[in-house]
């Protein structure tokens, strides 16, 4: 069935829609599964280019440059089956890795927000639904 939402690596268009959102190509991916008494488990690494986005061609097959962002703010967005657990999360950027901590969702989205508001680079994990893992970042830094 067709996704209901973009996914991968976004960048909000600043539109009310998803319209201007800039998605930025997946370069590489691997997975790895190992089955322990029935249960899956499953690790994937995705690599992103954020120094060319994907652009749309207009109807003459020439490629449309993206609109210019709006800001920092970006986010990673990964289809899930609903029975799926997240246990792990890690993130390498600009050399840097961050590690998930699990904290409680209102204590989460409060630190996340204080931390934007601040100019601070800061990412927020959540599953906005069943099927969607999503990670927030705020003054985050896409050029590397």
């Amino acid at each position: 069935p067709e996704l209901d939402f973009q996914t991968g690596l976004i960048l909000p268009g600043g539109g009310a829609d998803t319209t201007n959102d800039i998605l930025f190509p997946l370069r590489a991916m691997t997975i790895s599964v190992q089955i322990i008494d029935g249960i899956a488990n499953v690790a994937m690494s995705q690599t992103f280019s954020t120094t060319t986005p994907i652009t749309e061609m207009d109807s003459n097959n020439i490629l449309l440059p993206p609109p210019p962002p709006t800001g920092t703010a970006s986010h990673y967005q990964l289809p899930m089956d609903p029975t799926a657990t997240i246990t792990k999360f890690s993130a390498s950027m600009n050399n840097r890795i961050i590690n998930a901590v699990v904290k409680e969702k209102n204590q989460a989205k409060e630190e996340f927000q204080e931390a934007v508001d601040a100019g601070q680079p800061a990412y927020l994990a959540e599953q906005t639904r069943r099927d969607i893992f999503k990670i927030s970042g705020g003054d985050v830094p896409l050029a590397k």
